[in-house]
């Protein structure tokens, strides 16, 4: 296996756990640590926000005492408004474990503990739409609770299909079971519809997005293999879209601008990461010549005018001028698996760090936020740990 799998199947290692430690999350019932609820600022900041390397400023808080759980899921939806969902579980089937629902209104310097709805012991996960909205799922009790006021109020839903304020542009992939096959669904006005025509592809899709035009579904075979189906009926029919490499590729993903006039293509390789953009009056993938710093990309996100966010093994950067030429933040720190744009324009990268005690004993995941337009952001560490045992 070529150097570069190695390397993917680190991130990709680090990747799966973050996503563990997001679906091990349950309840904890009516247990609560001596802070007040919806009190301001709960837990104790390790010090005033300071500032890292080449300006980063960081912002790291102490969750309040009883609140010690050490995985953590965190996640924002604006600049100023983030969630942060400790869990713990214990060995044996069912696991039970304990939860806690932590959301700052501050940027990640000071953070409210919110009760979370009463659902036994099933696990959750959280998934944040907006500022104001997430949802929490109980995929064993098939139920879901919905918030719109940033955590203070849930209602409950069906787990399946999600609820649909949890479908921001109407298009999902869901299904219901741990073994089931995710199927596509659009959200109309009267409801989620399961498309008639799946995409045709011969593993189970890993992703499925809608550009305003087109209905884009797609895959990784284990063996590396990419499949590629576009709709543009709004899946009734689908035709396929071969991408630039059809062989040694350890991952595949799709973004739109904000504006959806740009569409990219980005593959993670044996020989390094391709990146493409769709022509639609070809309905061809163009290829784009990446500058050498960015060979080794592993997420990206299109922002729009030519330009994407993206994240290296080592930092955050970004792809101007259509890709070609490389712009990077300096004093950011390094692994860094995930990159999103938020709807207020704020770019939030997801790490996890290579100290042990911070981020493999006590599991901590770090949220980079870039705030700001363009490649002109003030980049912003947030770190929230669980209590000392």
């Amino acid at each position: 296996m070529a150097a570069t799998r190695a390397k993917l199947g680190i991130v990709a290692g680090l990747a799966v756990l973050a996503v563990v430690a997001a679906l091990a999350v349950r309840s904890r019932g009516e247990q609560r640590g001596p802070a007040v609820r919806s009190s301001p600022a709960v837990g104790s900041t390790t010090g005033a926000p300071s500032t890292g390397p080449a300006g980063l400023e960081i912002r790291e808080v102490t969750a309040p005492p009883g609140i010690s759980m050490p995985a953590l899921q965190m996640s924002f939806g604006s600049a100023d408004v983030g969630y942060g969902l400790f869990s713990q579980c214990s060995d044996g089937t069912p696991r039970r474990c304990a939860s806690a629902l932590l959301v700052t209104l501050d940027g990640g310097v000071s953070w409210v503990l919110r009760d979370l709805p009463e659902h036994g012991e099933s696990p959750v996960w959280i998934q944040v739409v907006d500022a104001t909205t997430i949802g929490l799922f109980a995929d064993d009790a098939g139920a879901a609770w919905l918030s719109r006021d940033t955590g203070r109020t849930f209602q409950r839903r069906p787990r399946f299909p999600p609820p649909a304020e949890t479908v921001p542009d109407g298009w999902t992939a869901d299904c219901a079971g741990h073994e089931c096959v995710r199927q596509v669904y659009e959200y109309r006005a009267d409801g989620p519809h399961r498309l008639g025509t799946q995409p045709p592809l011969r593993w189970p899709l890993t992703f499925v997005r809608f550009d305003g035009t087109r209905l884009w579904a797609g895959t990784v075979a284990p063996e590396g293999w990419p499949e590629l189906v576009v709709s543009r009926d709004r899946g009734r029919s689908w035709q396929r879209s071969d991408p630039p490499v059809r062989s040694g590729v350890g991952d595949m993903q799709l973004t739109v601008s904000p504006d959806r006039r740009e569409v990219w293509l980005f593959q993670r390789t044996d020989n390094g990461a391709v990146l493409a953009r769709f022509d639609p009056a070809a309905a061809a993938w163009r290829p784009v010549r990446l500058p050498d710093e960015a060979r080794s990309v592993v997420a990206v996100a299109a922002v729009g005018g030519g330009e994407l966010a993206v994240t290296t093994f080592t930092s955050v950067g970004y792809l101007v001028a259509n890709g070609t030429r490389w712009s990077a933040p300096q004093g950011l720190p390094g692994h860094v698996f995930a990159v999103g744009l938020l709807a207020d324009g704020t770019l939030e990268a997801t790490a996890v760090g290579s100290d042990a005690e911070q981020y493999l004993l006590r599991d901590v995941q770090s949220v980079l936020l870039g705030i700001g337009t363009g490649t002109n952001r003030h980049w912003v560490q947030v770190r929230l740990f669980p209590a000392r045992r």
